[in-house]
Parts: C-alpha cells; structure tokens; sequence
C-alpha cells in the first residue's frame, strides 16, 4: 500500500469518528438502582478509570487533542537530555542493523519459499487498513461499553498511526530517497527527493505504534506479547517480500514504538503512570512495612 494511501485511510478514520459519533457514548454509564455501576468492557486492558480524569475519548474531541499534541512534541523546550540519548541509542541500533542489511536480506527473502510469501501477504493487512480498522474498533467498542481506557487506546493507536507514519515516516521517506531491494541498486543507493521511498518502512512504523499504545495500555501479559509478535511479523513479511531492508523496519518500528509510547505517557494521568502500595508485613521474630512500587 502506497504510503499517501494509507494516510488518507487514517484521516478518513478520524473523519468517521467524528462525524458519526453519539457523544452521549462517551458519557459515563448509567448506575443501576441499587447505585452500582454496571461492568465495563475492557478488552484485557487496564482498569477502567473515568473518562474526566483522562484526555478525552470523545471523537468529536480528537482534531483539538491531535493539535495540542503536535504542538507539544514540536515544543523545542519540551526535549531533554535524555531524549538526546535515546535518539543518538536509536541511531546506532539503525546503523548496526544497516550493517547487516544485505545479508538479513539474502537469509529472509530467499527461504522459506512459496509458502513463506504466501504467508507474508497474508500478515501484510496488520500494517496498512488492517492496523487502522482494529484501533478503529477498539475505539468504537470502548464508547459504546463506556470503557475509557479502551475507548482510550483505539484513540490512542489512530493518533500514534497518524503522527508517526504519516508526519514523520512518510515526509523522511521523500527525503531520503533510499531505493528498494527490488531495485537491485543494493542497500547502499540513497538519492534524496528521487522517488524511491524504502526509508524508512511505514508499514513496520504502523504496526509497532499500535502495538506500544496497546502495550502501555494493557495490564494483561498475553495481550503484550500477542502484539509485539504481530509487530514483529510485519517487520519479517516486509523484508520477507522484498520490499525493505532490515534497517528499514528496524527505522520505522523505532519511531512507531517511540511515539505510541510518548502519547499514551502524555494521555494517561501521573496517578496512573505510578502508585505506591503499603501493606503491613509479618516477618518471623518482627514485623514492618511492605512498600511495593509499579511503574508503567
């Protein structure tokens, strides 16, 4: 799928959601008449928590929060000295994955036959419309059963896709002009605003921004390690079809992951980014505290 595609299919998501929503499906549920509210839906994610307390799930709010959030990444003042360090730590992961490119090449796209292309295609839709609609639905079914915090990751996953592939991804595409595998030019040919647009990988920049929202918003191991598998098999089918190289998918999960990661951190309310939890401890002759930390 051609990358301006596969934006314009976010934007329409976007445009769905907004257009079509009941507001009233955000609105918090109904108690019951003995006062007790009835179970939320939640997908494996963590504990629902009030929609107040969080950005808004509402889709007729998501256009305001993708523009609060744009302007906050693009806030010089905002970077730090370990976003310094973080970015130079994902410069060499690139280029020690750049170094084997050729040979990661020959080892994938030339084993595993026809059986392993027909697999490939069939994985490719996790990385184009089939990512998008998943977060679509998770957003759609999170409004309806009144879960926030699934509500929240669909909104999540569709942001994510929307900033990191089609704001960063896709304009260092144009600007670097690296050729595909298929071009036979090697993994060493980069001709700037020539056209060829194989860094970095877009599909492998969608598939692993879903798969950090979904991560940092679940508490269920599973699901974790479900989706970073589906990542990972996006990154495999791409190079397995010949149309990146290693170091494009390792350059476009990177960035994926790096933006999912960021706004769900900018989404999710410092209570819930870290608690504390003391119990009281009986140890034999004494006892004392239990201090427990969680970080997520």
């Amino acid at each position: 799928m051609h990358a301006s595609t596969r934006i314009s299919l976010i934007v329409a998501a976007f445009a769905l959601c907004v257009a079509g929503a009941d507001p009233a499906l955000a609105a918090p549920p109904a108690t019951s008449g003995d006062g007790a509210a009835p179970a939320r839906f939640s997908l494996g994610l963590a504990p629902a928590t009030p929609a107040a307390s969080r950005a808004s799930v509402r889709p007729a709010d998501a256009p305001r929060l993708l523009v609060e959030d744009l302007r906050e990444l693009l806030r010089p003042s905002r970077l730090q000295g370990s976003d310094a360090w973080d970015a130079a730590l994902g410069l060499a992961t690139v280029g020690v994955a750049a170094s084997l490119d050729h040979t990661a090449y020959v080892h994938v796209s030339t084993r595993g036959g026809s059986g392993a292309r027909s697999a490939a295609r069939k994985i490719r839709p996790l990385g184009t419309w089939g990512g998008i609609a998943a977060m679509l639905a998770t957003w759609g079914v999170g409004l309806a059963s009144g879960s926030a915090d699934t509500a929240a990751t669909g909104r999540d996953g569709l942001e994510a896709v929307l900033i990191a592939d089609g704001l960063i991804t896709t304009p260092l595409k144009y600007v670097a002009g690296r050729a595909r595998p298929t071009a036979g030019e090697g993994p060493h040919h980069w001709r700037p605003f020539s056209g060829q647009l194989s860094f970095p990988s877009g599909e492998a920049t969608e598939a692993f921004a879903i798969a950090s929202v979904v991560d940092a918003h679940s508490d269920s191991v599973p699901l974790k390690v479900g989706v970073w598998t589906l990542a990972a098999a996006v990154g495999w089918e791409r190079m397995q079809l010949k149309a990146h190289w290693l170091s494009d998918v390792v350059a476009g999960g990177l960035i994926g992951a790096a933006v999912g990661r960021w706004l769900v951190r900018r989404h999710t309310p410092a209570s819930r980014l870290t608690s504390v939890t003391v119990q009281p401890a009986v140890v034999p002759g004494g006892g004392g505290l239990r201090i427990a930390l969680k970080l997520r």
